[in-house]
């Protein structure tokens, strides 16, 4: 017997944290502050992008990089994103092209390149770590100066005062590939939280970094925060940017549901595909806790790296067609994580995958199961499900039926916000 979602409504989580940085403002009188005329004036400065999909990324890279010309100082981009792309040159540009980041949008040279330099370090701690060299994207090593730039929020793995940030991009973006796989080999031994500080003071004395620019969002992923932080800083005050991202990350204003429902998810969302402070995955921070995860198909801009597929319990299987799976195996045995891209139970509709969640779930005919159903794990303004409406959300839209067409698949979650929600 097929089954129907049981009937939804549309919440809008109306204590989302709104808080905004005037970037037009601020940004220019931070750069100012924060950079010598003697650091920049005629100086070839190397900015470092990462991976992830950064809403406001480019107005801040367009204010850095007029801000540098000013100074007239020679600007190049590299991508600082260990093994992302493929672990390929080609495969990195096309992941900064696909948030907008070119030579023509940037109006200035983008260097890729995967082999990095390898420097001997002498920390012994390091060394009894089986760690005898730090790696740093060749091109940033001929700059006279670095400036990093990286949102700060809590990591998808790894708990800690240091997590996301200008700290992680030190070590596993610059280092590329190679540095990225030797890190999380030293992570797995030492601990990230024990050895990442001493990393980044070993970075910090080899390569020319002159400064960072930390990026905070909001509940909506608009800017809440900047703070540009020289190196000197980045070890004290990462933790308390980390405290501020905490504050304004949004979550699911719920404890538990039998089926989550996640529409898409990809690099582009997440380093793991899907948040797991999100998801429940990942218990120091929010306490929602779903039975089963059922993921829909890959975000825009996740360039077919699949990893955070197996955090899924069942996917549909048109998201198989989509993985390009050298580049997900490659990011996944880099990060010690083979588990994030195993393929979970598939069928080929969202019926089909429908009827298995109810087997799992225990459903019957007087049950049904309870669902949250979001847009993906980084966009949680509007919710569906049947659970009670918590005091932090309002309801758009009661006892929706929600049908599933005649090939057995689902509306996109945003056509059925789009549909009823009071926004449009």
């Amino acid at each position: 017997m097929e089954h129907r979602l049981p009937p939804l409504r549309l919440l809008k989580n109306i204590a989302l944290k709104m808080q905004t940085y005037d970037l037009a403002q601020e940004l220019p009188s931070e750069l100012t502050s924060a950079f010598s005329d003697q650091e920049l004036n005629g100086k070839h400065i190397c900015i470092c992008v990462g991976s992830r999909y950064i809403k406001e990324q480019l107005p801040v890279l367009k204010t850095l990089i007029n801000f540098l010309k000013t100074k007239s100082a020679e600007v190049t981009i590299i991508p600082a994103m260990g093994s992302h792309g493929g672990a390929t040159s080609e495969g990195q540009l096309h992941v900064l092209a696909s948030y907008g980041v070119t030579e023509e949008t940037m109006g200035v040279p983008i260097f890729s390149d995967v082999i990095p330099i390898a420097l001997p370090i002498e920390n012994k701690t390091l060394n009894q770590a089986d760690l005898h060299n730090i790696f740093i994207d060749r091109h940033a090593m001929q700059a006279d100066g670095i400036i990093l730039i990286n949102r700060v929020k809590p990591h998808t793995s790894f708990a800690g005062p240091l997590q996301s940030g200008l700290c992680k991009m030190c070590c596993i973006g610059l280092g590329k590939a190679r540095g990225a796989a030797a890190y999380h080999q030293v992570f797995d031994t030492m601990g990230f939280s024990e050895s990442l500080p001493l990393l980044v003071q070993e970075i910090l004395r080899n390569a020319p970094i002159i400064g960072g620019i930390a990026l905070i969002e909001n509940g909506i992923a608009n800017l809440a925060h900047v703070k540009v932080l020289k190196p000197e800083q980045f070890l004290d005050e990462e933790p308390k940017l980390l405290a501020l991202a905490i504050e304004q990350m949004p979550h699911i204003p719920a404890d538990t549901a039998d089926i989550l429902i996640v529409d898409e998810i990809g690099k582009g969302v997440s380093g793991s595909g899907m948040d797991t402070n999100i998801i429940g995955k990942k218990q120091d921070i929010f306490h929602f806790h779903p039975k089963l995860i059922y993921a829909r198909k890959l975000a825009p801009g996740s360039g077919g790296n699949a990893v955070g597929m197996g955090l899924s319990d069942i996917i549909h299987a048109n998201m198989i067609q989509e993985v390009d799976f050298q580049a997900s195996y490659i990011n996944a045995e880099t990060s010690l994580s083979p588990g994030s891209v195993k393929i979970p139970i598939n069928y080929s509709s969202d019926q089909r995958c429908w009827d298995a969640l109810l087997r799992m779930a225990g459903h019957t005919e007087t049950k049904n199961p309870t669902v949250v159903w979001i847009k993906n794990s980084g966009d949680l303004k509007y919710i569906l499900t049947n659970l009670s409406c918590p005091t932090s959300c309002q309801i758009e839209q009661e006892n929706l039926s929600i049908p599933f067409d005649n090939e057995g698949d689902l509306p996109n979650f945003l056509d059925i916000v789009n549909q009823y929600s009071r926004e449009h």
